[in-house]
């Protein structure tokens, strides 16, 4: 075979693999959300030739995929590209012009607090999470952070969900170009207090009986569970013991810093085993299983299965530090669960498209994480190999009539 006969052979074989895979309307959905989130960050002359190069094939759609694309595909694909697109340049433009804005001033802060991290190895530090509600001098209220996050001393007596407000703050000096990658791929700016900052709590919770404030008793309740679940595991347990098993079942990576931990940890890398010390998708899928042959065991009935593998599955959530593979994991078990509970049609590919989707639209960044590539690429493998065969008609051979 010439050239020419290999790639007519390679295009031949391309257009039955997509025909045999029946692609659903969500997946024009995460293609355009996905070169959305790259042309993003690509010069002008480029995203110009992309967007000739998609022209072309929506004109020729027919003829290059031999496949019936709608107009309501493409609405969807042209939709999820701008809007992602959009996204991305705004969340970017809005952290490094905060940067700018307050680079050389000090700042006050009144917001309220979301996360608390439970920081063991060192409890008179830990890093708050904020919400921001409001920041003075205003320089522009609409390029403000969502959050920021700060290391905070003597937090004892600071609790999830209180308002705070914090003076005298400052960006950090040594902010480089690693650091905003990851606070554009949290979402977060990073400040810092200067030594004469200080901090008040404005108001606690409130004793009228909300739905809000019933929310907010739950998670101070799981978040205080949490860190003292941890801390009695770090007192009893050796300080490799205790890393192997935040770090494996509850995904909290910054306990292994002792010097044994850290040899350990070398020779899992020398020998190219690095990724069984770190929780993927894989484990909350063994836990939902283990869940559901629990369930089986009690005799629970059947239509309480799907809510309790759901409700339990999120309260693991709440008690553990997640990761990108892991909410991939979370959200695809609790999406097959909702639908197997209303008796829908389930579609594996159709619901990791729309976790994709969901994902990217939210913080298109992540589409630069070489975690969250290798994540969801191992997982479309995954699904369309064993796609293919999904679909396919099986034409019985007629009886012969005697």
């Amino acid at each position: 075979m010439n050239t020419a006969e290999t790639s007519h052979w390679y295009i031949f074989k391309l257009k039955k693999l997509i025909q045999q895979i029946r692609l659903p309307w969500s997946s024009y959905a995460a293609l355009g959300t996905i070169l959305g989130a790259y042309i993003s960050n690509m010069p002008l002359v480029t995203n110009l030739g992309l967007l000739l190069i998609l022209t072309i094939i929506i004109v020729n759609k027919k003829n290059i995929l031999n496949q019936n694309v709608n107009l309501i595909s493409t609405a969807v694909f042209t939709s999820c590209m701008l809007i992602t697109a959009g996204t991305n340049h705004y969340q970017t433009q809005k952290l490094f012009k905060f940067y700018e804005n307050y680079a050389h001033q000090r700042f006050t802060l009144y917001g309220e607090i979301v996360a608390i991290d439970s920081l063991v190895l060192n409890p008179k530090q830990r890093c708050v999470k904020i919400l921001v509600n409001q920041i003075a001098p205003i320089v522009s209220s609409s390029l403000l952070p969502k959050f920021v996050t700060l290391w905070v001393s003597n937090t004892n007596q600071l609790q999830l969900y209180d308002q705070i407000l914090i003076s005298n703050l400052e960006i950090p000096k040594n902010n480089n170009l690693t650091t905003l990658k990851k606070n554009l791929l949290e979402q977060v700016a990073q400040v810092r207090l200067s030594p004469d900052s200080n901090y008040k709590i404005l108001t606690k919770l409130p004793n009228k009986l909300t739905y809000n404030t019933v929310i907010n008793f739950v998670f101070q309740k799981i978040y205080k569970f949490k860190h003292q679940f941890l801390l009695k595991l770090k007192f009893k347990l050796s300080p490799a013991t205790f890393s192997l098993l935040t770090t494996i079942f509850l995904g909290y990576k910054k306990a292994g810093i002792h010097a044994d931990t850290q040899q350990m940890r070398n020779q899992f890398q020398v020998w190219g085993l690095a990724h069984f010390l770190a929780r993927a998708g894989l484990h909350m899928i063994i836990i939902a299983l283990l869940i559901k042959l629990l369930l089986l065991g009690l005799q629970i009935p059947t239509r309480l299965n799907s809510p309790t593998i759901i409700l339990l599955i999120l309260l693991y959530h709440q008690l553990s530090w997640p990761s990108i593979s892991f909410l991939r994991a979370l959200y695809m078990v609790t999406l097959y669960e909702f639908c197997k509970f209303n008796n829908w049609q389930l579609d594996g590919l159709h619901l990791l498209n729309l976790i994709l989707v969901g994902a990217l639209l939210i913080n298109p960044v992540q589409i630069f994480s070489l975690d969250f590539q290798l994540s969801f690429a191992l997982t479309y493998a995954l699904v369309l190999a064993f796609r293919q065969n999904q679909y396919q008609i099986i034409a019985f051979k007629s009886p012969t009539i005697i």
